[in-house]
């Protein structure tokens, strides 16, 4: 330990007048914070990043003395970093990793027919967005797939994306997790997505399927084409599982059955957008960003 003469005693209590140590909140570097027991030493200010602790944060012992929990991050205010990591090995927040910029070099492409795949800036926001072509032949498809870790389904999810359709006829789209192509049968491989089907009607419904039966929803929410948002919550874990899809700012449609609550998702296939059109003009659909935080199958170690 590097504190010199004025540090806290490794030995003694953090606070005690007759051994001439009256620190309550002491100062170190990180390296020399990760030296210290929470159940002596119970307020630390970090002067240099380290060990698990970061510059300028204040951290505090938790109520079992054993971990420090960051005073200055409210999202650490349950244990401390160091402690999630070891604890919570399995867990991947992939939300930054799925929202950087907006190329169709970051996805797997895809197409079939007169089906084309563009980069796109939107005339009217100057926003980017990737553009997912039919083509003008009927039966052309485009999607895009974003590979990654596979997901375990028995655990919560959660998936957001924003995009806009072209002409709102003659086409079918659906953007989900580990969700099939909207040119193949649809299958009972565990998933979630949200899509629309011009031939049923114009609205936003919600599908999700278990190892063995595979549902579509309707949310009875009609589908534009604006620039819009959409959520889904994939909760297993309730008394009765569900999937909740949020449609910009539309209370939420809950959909109850064949809810995936056990299996695990496709390392090729984690994020998934595909869209075909049933006429001879071309239906685009156009992509802004998309997100998802899920659970991996595998520790990291």
């Amino acid at each position: 330990m590097t504190f010199g003469a004025l540090g806290p005693w490794l030995d003694q209590t953090a606070n005690s007048a007759s051994r001439l140590n009256g620190m309550t909140r002491i100062s170190g570097a990180g390296a020399d914070l990760a030296t210290l027991s929470p159940s002596l030493h119970k307020f630390l200010h970090c002067t240099a990043t380290g060990s698990g602790f970061t510059v300028d944060h204040n951290y505090m012992a938790n109520s079992t003395n054993d971990a420090y929990i960051d005073e200055t991050n409210p999202a650490s205010a349950v244990v401390t970093y160091i402690a999630n990591v070891a604890s919570n090995s399995k867990i991947i927040d992939t939300d930054a990793w799925l929202t950087m910029d907006v190329h169709k070099a970051k996805w797997v492409e895809s197409v079939s027919g007169t089906g084309a795949i563009t980069d796109d800036t939107d005339g009217t926001t100057s926003e980017l967005s990737i553009k997912l072509a039919t083509g003008a032949t009927s039966g052309g498809r485009s999607a895009i797939t974003q590979i990654g870790l596979k997901q375990d389904f028995s655990k919560r999810s959660f998936m957001s994306f924003k995009s806009r359709v072209g002409t709102l006829a003659n086409l079918n789209l659906r953007g989900g997790v580990n969700c099939d192509l909207v040119t193949s049968s649809d299958s009972n491989t565990v998933q979630f997505s949200a899509e629309i089907c011009t031939a049923t009607n114009n609205n936003w419904w919600v599908r999700s399927a278990t190892t063995s039966a595979n549902t579509a929803s309707n949310t009875s929410i009609a589908a534009t084409t604006n620039r819009v948002g959409i959520k889904l919550e994939h909760y297993p874990d309730l008394g009765t599982p569900a999937v909740l899809i949020y449609i910009d700012t539309n209370s939420a449609v809950q959909k109850t059955t064949n809810v995936p609550t056990t299996g695990t998702g496709a390392n090729n296939n984690v994020m998934r957008f595909s869209v075909k059109n049933s006429t001879s003009s071309d239906r685009p659909w156009y992509i802004y960003g998309s997100r998802l935080c899920y659970t991996v199958n595998d520790s990291w170690t």
